[in-house]
């Protein structure tokens, strides 16, 4: 019968080529069959040397026969059955490339036995990265050699982004400073985001604010691998007010020669004055060239006493206010 060099019942495919032997007898040569193993020695000596490598994994018969020298005649058979293996390759899938307070999770690949540094034999593992970490994966392959696995996941800073105090509501026109108020390393890029729209960028960036209700401002801090981001929400509300003189005085001095009707928060006026009679004399609007009458009734001027002005006005919301006032023209 066939007689093996220990433990080689069972073979591993990328073992180096395995012993098989018979013992000797002068005079006779032999023949082996050896399946889907190949001979890498003199395939007629009763010691040869099997490459197993492109075997498939399961059982494979081997059988040898010895012929006399002389008459070349079939002696003894011999027979015998390998096992073929397979190790298993340690996989696994991890990133390379994490942010700091980031959940790290590995999942092994391997479909036989396997064990994580540190013991564990879950399919999955994770932890918390706080710095650069080195781990590795064992595939446990029994009779065959383990295969391991290592690698490296590097742990980049995350910026903190936070926005210095933003008040709920604000005046339309006011200006708002803000600047950032967390945590980031040097050359971090701070862009900041209007209503989703593209703003500015900097630690410290000024808004004027245009148009009215609630507005969002979205800051991102980025260093080029990890990013944060912070919201704050203000609304922008009008101011409205609307002031009467009692009286002027065009006589040309540059002093209080035009009556005008001064205020804020509005965006539309029309303003009519009328005599003492109640007939209409002058009027104006937001895209008059004079802001204002000016005493003159088609070139002439227009007596001393009192007078009548209405006015319409549209607020920056939309809504309309009227107002009747009386003021006197001085000579």
């Amino acid at each position: 019968m066939i007689q093996a060099q220990p433990a080689l019942d069972t073979v591993c495919i990328f073992d180096p080529p395995n012993r098989l032997a018979v013992p000797y007898q002068a005079g006779v040569f032999y023949q082996w069959s050896v399946g889907q193993g190949v001979i890498v020695s003199p395939p007629d000596s009763n010691v040869i040397l099997i490459d197993w490598s492109n075997a498939t994994e399961g059982i494979h018969g081997i059988s040898v026969v010895a012929y006399t020298e002389s008459y070349h005649c079939p002696g003894d058979t011999a027979s015998g059955l390998i096992r073929v293996t397979s190790p298993g390759r340690a996989l696994a899938k991890f990133p390379d490339q994490v942010c700091e307070g980031e959940t790290v999770l590995l999942e092994s690949s391997i479909k036989g036995d396997f064990m994580w540094k540190g013991g564990s034999r879950d399919r999955q593992i994770s932890f918390v990265a706080s710095q650069d970490t080195s781990t590795y994966l064992i595939a446990l392959n029994g009779s065959c050699d383990n295969d391991t696995i290592s690698f490296d996941i590097q742990v980049f800073e995350q910026p903190v982004a936070r926005i210095s105090a933003v008040p709920d509501t604000m005046m339309f026109g006011d200006l708002l400073k803000l600047f950032f108020n967390g945590k980031a390393e040097p050359g971090t890029q701070i862009e900041w985001y209007l209503d989703r729209i593209y703003y500015n960028q900097g630690r410290n960036i000024e808004i004027e604010f245009r148009e009215l209700g609630p507005h969002e401002i979205l800051m991102i801090a980025d260093n080029g691998n990890c990013s944060d981001t912070a919201v704050k929400y203000v609304y922008i509300d009008h101011e409205f007010d609307v002031f009467f003189p009692t009286a002027f005085t065009p006589n040309g001095d540059g002093l209080n020669d035009v009556w005008r009707f001064k205020g804020f928060g509005f965006e539309e006026f029309k303003a009519f004055i009328y005599n003492r009679w109640g007939e209409r004399i002058y009027y104006w609007d937001q895209n008059s060239p004079l802001d204002g009458w000016d005493g003159r009734v088609d070139g002439q001027a227009a007596p001393g006493g009192a007078y009548v002005v209405t006015v319409e006005i549209r607020d920056q919301r939309g809504e309309m206010h009227y107002f009747k006032n009386y003021f006197k023209l001085l000579r």
